[in-house]
């Protein structure tokens, strides 16, 4: 047993009420072959869309949820894999958090973090093998717990993401600027949810601020949601896609085509 995990055993039994000799760790190599839904767009080349679906959901929800972006004529891809599992976050996880809860210096965040970017590393580069994709287009999507692995994403590879997109979720400035690449600056949209913001005003967004300190360009958008949620994301993510690709499209139209009307009273 090396020290990192002696200490983590101590620190576990503590929480757990044990003395140290009754806690023990196992270490059994796993190898997983993950699979990624992908919206194949009719012709090529095509912008590539990489959305990285949060916990709660699973990637056939997150494609219901996003299907209208094959409208613009891109590839949307919903890698399945360890960022939505249980991955090693050390003292974080046995509280019950995701990459919501940032634990300050904990190697164990970090570690997990890094895996999860790699994997997401080596699904673009299969995307890329497979697909005719317009190598000047390629986002990334994350959505609250996942929101800081995109960011962490697209700094680590700004010559190959144009932009990143993150709804809601922490970015500790800390984290992100341990990613931040040499060669160069991604983009950012920001979007941030409520039902109702403090005395009708929408609160100064720490994360925006995080990521124009290290030098990005981040568009800030504030979303009072309600019962038609995901229709209002989805004409902001429409519009927003069609201006950067320079495309003209009736966005109400679209969202007739792809979702159901919502009921009378939301």
């Amino acid at each position: 047993m090396d020290s990192s995990s002696g200490d983590r055993t101590a620190i576990q039994a503590l929480r757990l009420g044990l003395p140290a000799q009754n806690v023990i760790h196992l270490r059994i190599p796993v190898s997983v072959e993950a699979e990624i839904l992908v919206l194949q767009a009719a012709a090529g080349p095509a912008p590539l869309i990489l959305a990285v679906h949060p916990g709660r959901l699973c990637e056939f929800q997150c494609a219901q949820r996003l299907r209208d972006l094959v409208t613009l004529g891109a590839h949307v891809a919903f890698p399945r894999g360890p960022h939505a599992q249980e991955v090693n976050l050390g003292g974080a996880r046995t509280v019950g958090y995701g990459w919501y809860h940032y634990t300050g210096d904990n190697p164990a965040f970090r570690r997990s973090l890094e895996f999860a970017a790699e994997y997401l590393e080596r699904v673009l580069a299969r995307l890329l093998e497979r697909l005719p994709v317009r190598r000047e287009a390629i986002f990334v999507i994350g959505a609250e717990d996942t929101s800081l692995l995109a960011a962490v994403l697209a700094l680590r590879q700004p010559e190959l993401i144009s932009a990143a997109i993150l709804f809601d979720g922490i970015l500790p400035g800390e984290v992100l600027a341990d990613c931040v690449a040499a060669s160069g600056r991604p983009e950012f949209l920001r979007v941030r949810r409520s039902m109702r913001w403090p005395e009708g005003a929408p609160p100064v967004d720490q994360g925006t601020q995080q990521l124009r300190h290290l030098g990005c360009r981040v568009d800030l958008e504030f979303l009072e949601t309600r019962n038609t949620r995901w229709h209002v994301e989805s004409e902001l993510l429409l519009t927003w896609f069609a201006e950067r690709l320079g495309l003209t499209i009736e966005s109400e139209a679209v969202r007739r085509a792809a979702w159901p009307a919502p009921p009378p009273d939301a």
